[in-house]
């Protein structure tokens, strides 16, 4: 059995626990208990500090080291590493989950006896390991909310912590539960949290002044504390079963600005430039939503469109955002967020889906996340956006534009297979996307080439220099 631990309140002076060691790590990372405060278990004599005591005292050491790194420049791959720090290991371990460093940056700090990858530093390793698991208990919790349908959702153009309904009733965001709440509920939970906490201080309050030799009072209290855990879970999850819940991920956009005599069509084939459109599963109809004017009953220039994956939101948003779907008519485009509807949540029947249908729009999900031709090569972005090709007056000439296209397609296949290049006419910054074949050839790209002026040097067989570096890298 694991061996559990007692801890005191720093504020209150009150006997916390019993937890296991785990717990008491994450407490430590969380700031909520500090190296200085006591803990007990079964095999001390008396309480000491968690600094003092295994398997806390070389944890605490790493948690309070300082760290330099070396960091990549961001704008010049090519350039050499540059020593950054110092940085504490808290500081460290939020730079690994946000890719900042990865296994292979080196780092150092007085208990190493030089640089070494982060890989291979014992002492990170479980640091680490904890944050990838916070994360994917995150992503699990996440995972559990769905999606509102659209019919029932209303665009918010900037998210917040705080919105107010139709009817003046204020909600807020609970983090925890990933739903608006009304504070009056929001309280509720903070105080059930801390019914919770006396239940277990309770539990185990006749072996307070007699600590040692009392191992099954405290294997009670544990089966208490987790029974009461265990209930206050369910009873939240019940409360917001039919609660607004916010989707983890953001495939749609909102578009403002539109003509209003547009067609979905029209909409369709502007917004298509940038990813696939996703189809309604029942009707086979593609998930555009033309907003009307509820006094004329007419079109009033808003939508929403959605597509199969979420970098298609990110594009759309980089290259038709103040595009023009028509001549001389500019849009609005950006990622769309969404409230709920009303005070009330109401929650809608799902329609009977015929099997075939599924079937079909996991096969066009699957076409999308596999690269084709390359058994098990894992999914990845297969387009590859460039900016500064050319100017707006250059591109009226046809010709211009199609000698262009030959040359980025001659020059991209030497990388691997292209599958479509588009060129956006009308967008000042003179943008091109390249669709290739495979995740593995467009990481090559920008790998190779990552600011657009570097891009186009390399299609430039006038440079000398340029030529030169080429037949360097194609050596290697």
């Amino acid at each position: 059995m694991a061996e559990l631990w007692l801890y005191l309140d720093a504020t209150t002076g009150q006997q916390k626990g019993p937890v296991p060691a785990p717990i008491v790590k994450k407490l430590l990372r969380k700031g909520i208990l500090q190296p200085k405060q006591l803990v007990w278990t079964q095999r001390l004599s008396e309480w000491s500090a968690i600094a003092s005591v295994e398997p806390f005292a070389a944890y605490c050491r790493v948690w309070a080291a300082v760290w330099f790194y070396m960091a990549e420049n961001q704008a010049d791959s090519s350039a050499e590493s540059t020593s950054t720090g110092p940085v504490t290991t808290q500081q460290l371990v939020t730079l690994f989950v946000d890719g900042q460093v990865d296994g292979m940056t080196l780092v150092w700090s007085q208990e190493l006896d030089g640089w070494k990858p982060i890989g291979e530093v014992p002492s990170l390793k479980e640091f680490l390991q904890e944050a990838n698991d916070d994360l994917d208990r995150e992503q699990e919790l996440q995972e559990q909310t769905s999606e509102m349908p659209v019919e029932l959702q209303v665009f918010e153009k900037e998210s917040a912590d705080a919105l107010v309904a139709e009817d003046g009733k204020r909600y807020v965001f609970d983090a925890e539960s990933k739903t608006y709440v009304t504070p009056e509920d929001k309280i509720e939970d903070e105080l059930a949290s801390l019914q919770q906490a006396m239940v277990e201080a309770d539990a185990k309050k006749e072996r307070v002044d007699q600590p040692r030799g009392k191992e099954n009072n405290m294997e009670a209290a544990a089966e208490v504390a987790e029974a009461e855990a265990a209930k206050m879970r369910k009873k939240k999850k019940k409360k917001n079963k039919n609660k607004w819940k916010k989707s983890k991920s953001n495939t749609w956009v909102y578009v403002n600005g539109l003509p209003l005599d547009i067609t979905v069509q029209e909409v369709h084939d502007h917004f298509a430039k940038c990813g696939v459109i996703q189809s309604d599963i029942g009707t086979g109809e593609p998930r555009i939503k033309l907003y009307e004017n509820k006094e004329s009953s007419g079109l009033n220039g808003d939508g929403t469109v959605c597509y199969m994956k979420e970098a298609s939101v990110e594009l759309a948003v980089q290259l038709l955002d103040k595009s023009q779907i028509r001549p001389e008519w500019p849009i609005d485009v950006s990622p769309a967020e969404f409230k709920q509807k009303g005070q009330d949540f109401v929650k809608r029947k799902k329609p009977k889906i015929d099997t075939r249908a599924k079937i079909k729009l996991f096969e066009k999900a699957k076409a999308l996340s596999w690269n084709e031709g390359e058994v098990s090569e894992p999914a990845g972005l297969r387009i590859v956006v460039i900016k500064h090709m050319f100017t707006p007056a250059e591109i009226e000439d046809e010709e211009y534009e199609k000698e262009l296209q030959e040359d980025i397609h001659n020059e991209c296949s030497k990388i691997g297979e292209v599958s479509k290049i588009t060129l956006f006419a009308k967008h000042v910054d003179g943008v091109v996307a390249i669709k290739f074949a495979s995740s593995g050839s467009a990481a090559n790209t920008t790998e190779e080439k990552e600011r657009a002026d570097k891009f186009q040097e390399w299609l430039e067989e006038g440079s000398s220099s340029s030529d030169s570096e080429g037949e360097e890298e194609a050596k290697e």
